[in-house]
C-alpha cells in the first residue's frame, strides 16, 4: 500500500504538467465523425515553417454536421469553465470566444472557439510561455 500512495505522489506532478486531455478526447470523438475536420499541428511543423512560438502543438476540431453542434457547444462550455475569458464577441449570428490558462503569468494553453451559423470551430493552442501577437501570426499562416 506504501509503494502504491508513492507511486501515485509521484506521478501526480506528470499530471499537471499535460496538456488537456479532454480537447484531446473530443478530438478522437470527432475525428470519425461525418461532417468534421480534425487538425493536429506539432511544434516541429511550426519550426519548419520558420515559425517563431514558444507552442507545443495546436490541435483544431471543425464542425460542418449541424446535428452535432449542440453536444459539442455543451462539452466545450465544460471544458473551457475554468479558465479566464479573454474576449468574447457576438455579432450577426456569429461569436468568437477565447479563454486562457496560466500559470506565474505565463499562458499555457489558449482556446479560441468561434460559431457561425451552421459551424463551429475550436482552436487549441498548447505551449509553456505563449505570446498572442505570435498566436496571431501563426493564424494567420494557417
Amino acid at each position: 500500500m506504501k509503494r502504491l500512495i508513492l507511486l501515485i505522489m509521484m506521478l501526480l506532478p506528470l499530471g499537471a504538467m499535460a496538456q488537456s486531455p479532454h480537447f484531446s478526447a473530443l478530438m478522437t470523438e470527432y475525428s470519425t465523425q461525418e461532417g468534421c475536420t480534425t487538425l493536429n499541428i506539432s511544434n516541429a511543423m511550426f519550426q519548419s515553417l520558420q515559425i517563431d512560438i514558444d507552442a507545443e502543438s495546436m490541435k483544431v476540431i471543425s464542425i460542418e454536421n449541424q446535428s452535432l453542434i449542440p453536444r459539442f457547444r455543451e462539452q466545450i462550455k465544460e471544458l473551457v469553465a475554468p479558465l479566464n475569458v479573454l474576449m468574447s464577441v457576438n455579432a450577426n449570428n456569429e461569436s468568437v470566444e477565447i479563454y486562457q490558462r496560466s500559470e506565474e503569468g505565463r499562458i499555457k494553453e489558449l482556446y479560441i472557439i468561434t460559431y457561425e451559423g451552421s459551424s463551429c470551430v475550436a482552436l487549441y493552442i498548447y505551449g509553456d510561455n505563449l505570446e498572442i501577437n505570435q498566436v496571431n501570426s501563426l493564424i494567420e499562416v494557417f
